[in-house]
C-alpha cells in the first residue's frame, strides 16, 4: 500500500499552486482584465494583486479541500 499525503504536504502542494496561480493571475489581470473594462481603464498593480489574492485564496481552500477528499477516496470511501 502507497504511503498516503499528510495534510502539511497537501497544504503546500496548494500553496505553491496558488502562488503560481497569483503570479499568473496579477498578469493577466493587468493584461486581458483591465482592456475587457476598456481602454480607458489603466488597472493598478495594487489593484491587480488584491483582485488575485482573493482568487488565490479562493484557489487555495479549493485545492486542498479536493486533495483531501480524493485522498479519502483511496482509504476505501468511493468517491464516484
Amino acid at each position: 500500500m502507497g504511503r498516503i499525503d499528510s495534510r502539511k504536504k497537501s497544504m503546500l502542494e496548494a500553496l505553491l499552486n496558488s502562488i503560481i496561480g497569483f503570479l499568473v493571475g496579477v498578469i493577466l489581470n493587468i493584461l486581458v482584465l483591465a482592456q475587457l473594462m476598456g481602454t480607458s481603464y489603466n488597472m493598478s498593480l495594487e489593484v491587480a494583486s488584491i483582485i488575485s489574492i482573493i482568487y488565490g485564496a479562493v484557489s487555495m481552500l479549493r485545492s486542498y479541500i479536493i486533495r483531501r477528499l480524493f485522498l479519502k477516496t483511496k482509504k476505501g470511501f468511493r468517491f464516484f
